[in-house]
């Protein structure tokens, strides 16, 4: 909360006064997308990212998933042990394939996949499959605004150099989602990101 408390201010201040139950839901919810917008303090980008990656991992922290896509987590994402990423690459998957029959879910899923666009931490699985590409090619470039994912890209693209066939394969998977995603969310947050990196 204090790392991103002058942020909250910016950019949060109808949500604190808000009535709702959960304040600190719809404050989250609002820095979700100064996050996708790269609007944040560095301190409250990093602490956003950890949020995200920490919900990316496991479902139940992510509350507005849980509510929105109950009907397809319980369906056609439905996994015994504690997911660890499984549920939310399963909804990610099943929106490219346009399998989620409900519309708010179909948004919340195409907003999750923009966060992970804006940050690859926030992906911790494109993250750990490509962990020895981003040592190897991406080292110097700094964390966050999509720098990583966008350095992956040139290699991918520039052909001289040559990612693992894993990493190589789970990116390609990325940029087709980013694309799906793209024509779900609102545009307006996510069309510049897209093009931002697609054009970069």
């Amino acid at each position: 909360q204090k790392n991103c408390s002058m942020d909250i201010k910016k950019f949060c201040k109808n949500e604190l006064l808000s009535n709702e139950k959960s304040i600190t839901d719809s404050v989250i919810k609002c820095l979700k997308v100064q996050f996708k917008s790269f609007k944040l303090s560095d301190t409250c980008e990093k602490e956003m990212a950890e949020i995200l990656r920490e919900q990316a991992l496991y479902v139940n922290l992510n509350p507005l998933i849980k509510v929105v896509c109950k009907n397809e987590i319980e369906t056609i994402c439905k996994f015994d042990e504690e997911d660890s990423g499984k549920v939310e690459e399963c909804l990610k998957n099943a929106l490219i394939k346009k399998k989620i029959p409900t519309p708010e879910c179909s948004l919340e899923v195409a907003n999750m996949i923009e966060e992970s666009q804006a940050d690859i931490q926030v992906d911790p699985l494109l993250q750990r499959t490509c962990a020895l590409d981003l040592l190897t090619f991406c080292n110097n470039v700094p964390q966050g605004n999509g720098r990583h994912i966008q350095c992956l890209k040139k290699i991918l693209e520039s052909g001289s150099q040559t990612l693992t066939p894993k990493c190589k394969s789970k990116l390609k998977e990325r940029f087709e989602m980013y694309k799906n995603a793209a024509q779900i969310a609102p545009l307006s947050d996510f069309q510049d990101l897209y093009q931002q990196v697609v054009t970069s």
